[in-house]
């Protein structure tokens, strides 16, 4: 075991590290005024769960997984159905399972669970997928997508689906069935326009406030008081940071409670506006550094079923780090989609660090059994 510690990747610990410091320093001083320091205390928890699950999946052989994928997935399956029937309502959608104090969100740990899923079916091995296994691989993406659109929760849906689609493009074993993939992917684009124009009989697809805060994204400035007020305040945030920030506890947007949910959807913001753009550049960088080590892990493993996990986990925070940073800045519509590590919550927290645990397993596998031949 220990031979195995010594072939590690230090920055894929030390970077998930630094940016949960970040998150319980952040939402501290974000949210004292109002909550005192319950709220950091709690992602204080969390992260430390997390390191601890990042460290069992890692002298864990991430090969085994395979094995427990489909009894996970079936179990998280169960979960979605659990949500449409007790989940926890709030900001207008039914995400969560009340566990005592915890709140679960089964949406979030589905993120990581279509990752190990579609690389279980995908990494069988080289040879092109017939149709079967190919209409499978979409059926499972389909699912959990559809359930938890069905919350309603366009975020997590599409996180879903973006990592599901990009690692069916990216996979070796899937060739003419990429061509399928793009057709679908612009269908369902052509569908989500059609009901944002209220187009029949595609009007009921997105519900009234998705359809509101997409043209408060066109325009911000129809609605300042209303659907887009949290844009147009996320904005001024930013901006006012200047180049080196305003300092930690000291932005009048988000001190004085001008920037809602300054702690989870909109946290860039606040970073922003107390670190200015070398902060905001820093963690950039931060997260561009982790999916770098995640790449180069892809490239090193020696099997299609641990290449394709880290190529996962890169698409799914790659595809959260650009909507999220993208609707603080006014670019991307808000959907509610966290960023990865810094924005509040238990279940998001614990499911990235589980994943990046994973990909960490598959460095100290390859390493050894490189050495072993």
């Amino acid at each position: 075991m220990w031979s195995r510690l010594k072939t590690l990747d230090p920055l894929l610990y030390l970077l998930p590290l630094i940016l949960m410091g970040i998150s319980v320093v952040m939402i501290y001083t974000l949210t004292n005024d109002t909550a005192g320091y319950g709220t950091a205390l709690r992602q204080g928890i969390f992260a430390g769960i997390g390191l601890v699950l990042m460290v069992l999946a890692t002298l864990t052989d991430y090969r085994n997984v395979r094995n427990w994928v489909p009894w996970v997935y079936g179990i998280g399956v169960i979960l979605l159905a659990i949500v449409q029937v007790k989940g926890q309502t709030a900001f207008g959608a039914a995400r969560w399972i009340n566990i005592g104090t915890f709140q679960l969100q089964p949406g979030e740990i589905f993120k990581a669970i279509i990752i190990l899923i579609l690389a279980a079916v995908l990494g069988r091995s080289t040879k092109p997928i017939v149709g079967r296994q190919f209409f499978l691989a979409i059926l499972l993406i389909a699912v959990p997508a559809l359930a938890i659109l069905l919350q309603p929760d366009l975020g997590t849906s599409l996180v879903v689906v973006a990592t599901g689609i990009g690692m069916l493009l990216y996979s070796r074993t899937v060739r003419w069935q990429k061509v399928f993939i793009i057709c679908g992917v612009a269908m369902v684009a052509l569908v989500i326009t059609l009901s944002f124009h209220g187009v029949s009989p595609f009007t009921n697809v997105l519900k009234g406030y998705q359809k509101d805060r997409l043209a408060s994204f066109v325009d911000p400035s129809r609605d300042k008081k209303g659907t887009g007020y949290n844009v147009q305040q996320s904005k001024i945030a930013v901006g006012s940071g200047g180049l080196l920030g305003r300092g930690l506890g000291e932005g009048t947007q988000s001190q004085l409670n001008f920037l809602p949910v300054a702690h989870a959807d909109f946290i860039f913001a606040g970073i922003a506006e107390a670190w200015g753009l070398v902060g905001s550049y820093g963690v950039i960088l931060l997260f561009g550094v982790l999916t770098a080590r995640l790449l180069i892990a892809a490239r090193i493993a020696k099997d299609e079923f641990g290449m394709l996990i880290c190529v996962g986990i890169v698409i799914k925070l790659f595809f959260e780090l650009l909507v999220n940073i993208g609707m603080n800045i006014g670019i991307m519509p808000v959907t509610g989609i966290p960023l990865p590590f810094l924005s509040y919550g238990g279940t998001t927290m614990v499911t990235n660090a589980l994943l990046i645990g994973i990909a960490q397993s598959i460095v100290t596998r390859h390493k050894r059994l490189t050495f072993e031949r």
